[in-house]
């Protein structure tokens, strides 16, 4: 009976110690709180554009992000556009972000080499012109 009790004891206690050393990362590594009130204060100040610049989906490719925004703004909605990239590695992923940013747009895929030496390339299409084969 005491043996029993011992291991439940043992069992409880690691656990107990488990739990606590998982909640001292915890409070450890969150941020202070003041800090994460500037932080969402920051974020419901910006607009649509710069949220969606700081997505995830635009950390790692920034020029890409800032180009597709800029075209967005210039090009009127009756446009088509077209994205010319260099290989099929990255295109499906390109093609998506270029598609929810430049709705409703449609956005036709090119691969071919980009002019200029450049990553990629967004070319206009205007109403009437044919979409590339």
């Amino acid at each position: 009976m005491t043996s029993a009790r011992a291991g439940k004891a043992v069992v409880l206690g690691l656990a107990a110690l488990g739990l606590s050393a998982l909640a001292y990362q915890a409070f450890r590594l969150d941020v202070p709180f003041t800090k994460s009130i500037a932080t969402a204060g920051r974020f419901w100040r910006s607009d649509t554009r710069t949220r969606l610049f700081n997505s995830p989906a635009f950390v790692r490719d920034r020029a890409f992000g800032r180009e597709l925004l800029e075209k967005d703004a210039a090009w009127p909605l009756d446009w088509n556009v077209v994205l010319t990239l260099p290989g099929p590695v990255t295109s499906w992923d390109q093609l998506y972000k270029a598609s929810y940013v430049l709705a409703p747009r449609s956005v036709f895929l090119r691969i071919a080499v980009p002019r200029e030496g450049r990553p990629f390339t967004l070319d206009p299409l205007r109403p009437g012109e044919a979409p590339p084969k």
